[in-house]
C-alpha cells in the first residue's frame, strides 16, 4: 500500500513540475511545435533536396531558406544569423514589420523579411526577448522558448522591439542558442506531416477587429501593431493568409496532403493486387471440389417425386369419382351425358 501511495505522489509531483515549467517558459508549446517542423524539414531536405520532387523541393526551400530556389545550405544557415538582419534591425519598428505586419502592404522598399518568410525567421520572432528584455525582465517568465535570459542576452534589460538599431545582440543569441538546435535534422526528427499538423494546431485564428485568414503563433493579445515585442502586443508571429506572399507552411501543407493521398492510393492498389491471386486460388479450389453439382441438381429437378408418380398412376383416376358417392354407394351428383359416353367407349 505504501509503495502505491509513493508512486501516486511521485506522479502528481512530476505532472505539477511539468506544468510549472510550461507556465514559467514563455511560448513553450509554440516553440516546440515550430522547432519540430524545422527538424523534420531538415531531415527531408537531406542532400540538398536532390531526391525530392520539384514541387516538394520548392516548398521545403521556402520553409528553410525563404526561397523556392532553396539557395544556400543548412550548414551555412545554421552557422550564424543571416546578414540581412543587420539592415532590418536598424529600421524603426523593425519587429512589427518583420513579425506582425501584413507583407503585401508596402511601408518601405527592399524589405527582405516578413511574417511567414521562413520557419527560421518565424522562430526568431517567437523567441527573441522584446523591449527591455521582456518577458524575461519585468515579467513572470523565467524562460523564453526553453532558455533563460542569460543565454538570450536578456540580463542587460535590452531586446528587439521598435527602437531603432536595438536588438541585434539578442537576435544573434537567439539564433545561436535556439535556431541552431532546431536546424539539427536526424533520424529522430520525426514525421514532417505530423509535425506540421501539430504546429498548425498551435495557430490561433484572429477573427475580431482584424481581417479574416490571420493566424497568430505565440503569446500576444493586441490587434494593433501585433507581435511588435512589447508587453501589450506580445512576442509572436502574425500570419496573413489572405495576401501574397503566403506563409511558408501553406504550400507545404497542400503538397504533404497530396503526397499522403497518393501513398494511400498506392497502398490500396497494392493490397488489391495482392488479394487478387488469393481470390482466384479460392475460386479454383471450389470449382474442383464441386464440379458436377450444377448437372446433378438439374437431373434431380427432372426426376418426379413419389407424389407425382401417384398422381400419374391410372389407378388413381377413379379416386376423384369415388368422392362423388356416399357411403351407401349412391352417387351424390349424377354424371353428365358426356361422361356416360366416355364410359361406353371404354
Amino acid at each position: 500500500m505504501m509503495k502505491v501511495l509513493f508512486f501516486v505522489i511521485v506522479v502528481i509531483l512530476g505532472v505539477a513540475n511539468v506544468s510549472g515549467e510550461k507556465k514559467n517558459d514563455h511560448n513553450h508549446d509554440a516553440h516546440k511545435a515550430l522547432c519540430d517542423v524545422m527538424k523534420a524539414a531538415v531531415g527531408r531536405w537531406g542532400d540538398g533536396g536532390q531526391h525530392l520532387s520539384p514541387s516538394l523541393k520548392q516548398a521545403l526551400g521556402k520553409t528553410l531558406f525563404g526561397s523556392e530556389e532553396g539557395k544556400g545550405s543548412v550548414e551555412t544557415l545554421r552557422s550564424k544569423l543571416p546578414n540581412d538582419y543587420d539592415t532590418e534591425v536598424k529600421e524603426p519598428g523593425s519587429r512589427f514589420l518583420l513579425c506582425g505586419h501584413q507583407p503585401e502592404v508596402v511601408i518601405r522598399k527592399k524589405q527582405t523579411r516578413w511574417p511567414g518568410h521562413s520557419a527560421p525567421h518565424d522562430l526568431l520572432c517567437l523567441c527573441t526577448p522584446g523591449d527591455g528584455g521582456w518577458p524575461l525582465n519585468n515579467g513572470k517568465a523565467e524562460k523564453l522558448c526553453g532558455k533563460e535570459k542569460g543565454a538570450l542576452r536578456g540580463e542587460k534589460n535590452e531586446g528587439w522591439s521598435g527602437s531603432k538599431g536595438k536588438g541585434k545582440d539578442q537576435m544573434t543569441a537567439t539564433w545561436t542558442n535556439i535556431t541552431r538546435e532546431c536546424l539539427q535534422g536526424d533520424e529522430k526528427a520525426g514525421d514532417l506531416q505530423k509535425a506540421l499538423g501539430d504546429f498548425m494546431e498551435k495557430l490561433k485564428p484572429k477573427l475580431t477587429g482584424v481581417p479574416k485568414s490571420m493566424y497568430q503563433l505565440g503569446e500576444g493579445d493586441s490587434d494593433q501593431y501585433p507581435c511588435s515585442g512589447i508587453k501589450e502586443t506580445g512576442i509572436c508571429v502574425m500570419y496573413h493568409n489572405n495576401t501574397s506572399p503566403m506563409p511558408w507552411w501553406t504550400n507545404l501543407k497542400n503538397l504533404l496532403d497530396e503526397e499522403e493521398a497518393k501513398k494511400l492510393e498506392q497502398h490500396e492498389k497494392q493490397q488489391r493486387q495482392s488479394e487478387a491471386p488469393k481470390q482466384k486460388t479460392t475460386q479454383k479450389k471450389e470449382n474442383q471440389q464441386f464440379p458436377q453439382e450444377p448437372r446433378s441438381a438439374a437431373l434431380r429437378s427432372t426426376t418426379p417425386s413419389t407424389e407425382e408418380v401417384e398422381q400419374i398412376n391410372p389407378e388413381n383416376i377413379s379416386a376423384p369419382l369415388a368422392t362423388l358417392e356416399d357411403t351407401s354407394g349412391t352417387l351424390l351428383i349424377q354424371p353428365s351425358s358426356w361422361l356416360l359416353f366416355a364410359v361406353v367407349l371404354i
